[in-house]
């Protein structure tokens, strides 16, 4: 009887130890936040060359612009950005192992731990000109911006995809994006006593700023006669960047008058599916009525943006938008751009200080 006793205490002892292995190895499975390599990345699609949906113009300046655009936003916060280089769609096979043909010398001017150059050769299926019902679909683009969210979304707290001639601008104390986002969660923190939202999806209105005639080269340079009248090629100097140049609005912040072309930073986590201008899909949007009320949320057949934030254009950040212009786009500038009547005027003339 003793020696069963002992064999009995020896399994259950065996029993507990293996039990105590498999309850340890089970806490050890437990799935875990992933810890994010960045706070803040963005995301581009660009090329080396390019023409505007309108046709008026096509433009070879892509490296000069890509480098003052990664130049800009790596000294403002941003920790990565990730080029997706369309100009590979455009080249033949020679052409392509050609660094000066696409965007790759540029980006290899910078570390790996910075930026990512993406080939990226799908071509565009369609982009329909002038402002019909279909104002064009940019395929490539839209796939280049899917892909950066599904490839290097896991790795960041915050994502943006925006273009080359668009710079999301630190306002008022701030220098650094990531201090502003970090200010804007608190502040929405905070709110209604403490009980508020965090903010996921943070909004920039837009509006295409002019280029500033004293910036520009010499209009007596590149005169030439559109018509009857007037035109120049607005060409941007090697000694003045385009941030610079491009930076004359209608109006002071915070505008009133904007397109409705708004681009978001947003948290990777939050928005499963962002198309261009908007976050089409969240994890909110995605459930369903009774996933959302066993979430303590109100189910809505339209979904509720409760999470959405726009900047404060004069306190935290803008977004400025550098698109050129083509230089039939400045006819009749001579004449256009005099007071009283300028709604015409395409370019830029600062007003005095004060």
């Amino acid at each position: 009887a003793a020696l069963i006793a002992e064999d009995k205490n020896g399994v259950n002892k065996e029993k507990k130890e293996s039990l105590s292995v498999v309850t340890s190895s089970k806490k050890e499975e437990q799935p875990t936040k992933p810890i994010k390599k960045h706070d803040l990345v963005a995301c581009t699609w660009a090329s080396s060359y390019y023409e505007t949906r309108s046709g008026f113009s096509s433009h070879d300046d892509g490296q000069y612009r890509l480098q003052q655009w990664i130049e800009f936003h790596l000294l403002s916060g941003f920790d990565h950005v990730y080029i997706y280089d369309n100009s590979y769609a455009f080249l033949n096979d020679t052409e392509k192992n050609a660094a000066r043909s696409t965007l790759k010398d540029v980006t290899d001017l910078y570390s790996p731990n910075q930026v990512t150059h993406v080939p990226w050769p799908a071509k565009i299926c369609n982009n329909n000109r002038g402002e019909g019902d279909n104002k064009g679909e940019r395929s490539s683009q839209y796939a280049a911006e899917s892909s950066c969210r599904l490839r290097f979304g896991a790795h960041t707290k915050w994502i943006a995809s925006f273009d080359m001639d668009e710079y999301l601008i630190p306002m008022g104390n701030f220098t650094n994006m990531k201090d502003v986002l970090s200010s804007v969660e608190e502040k929405k923190k905070k709110e209604n006593g403490g009980d508020g939202y965090e903010p996921k999806v943070l909004i920039f209105t837009s509006y295409p700023a002019k280029p500033r005639l004293d910036f520009l080269q010499d209009p007596n340079l590149t005169d030439f006669t559109c018509g009857s009248k007037k035109c120049f090629q607005p060409i941007v100097p090697n000694n003045v960047t385009y941030l610079q140049t491009y930076n004359c609005d209608n109006e002071k912040p915070p505008r009133q008058e904007t397109k409705p072309a708004e681009k978001q930073i947003y948290q990777s986590d939050f928005v499963l599916l962002h198309f261009v201008h908007y976050s089409a899909i969240t994890v909110n949007s995605a459930l369903g009525p009774d996933e959302t009320r066993q979430a303590g949320m109100n189910y809505m057949r339209r979904a509720h943006h409760k999470h959405d934030y726009k900047f404060d254009e004069e306190n935290e950040a803008m977004m400025l938008h550098s698109r050129a212009i083509s230089g039939r786009q400045t006819f009749n500038w001579n004449n256009s751009c005099k007071l009283p009547n300028t709604g015409a005027c395409t370019v830029g003339i600062p007003l005095p200080s004060g």
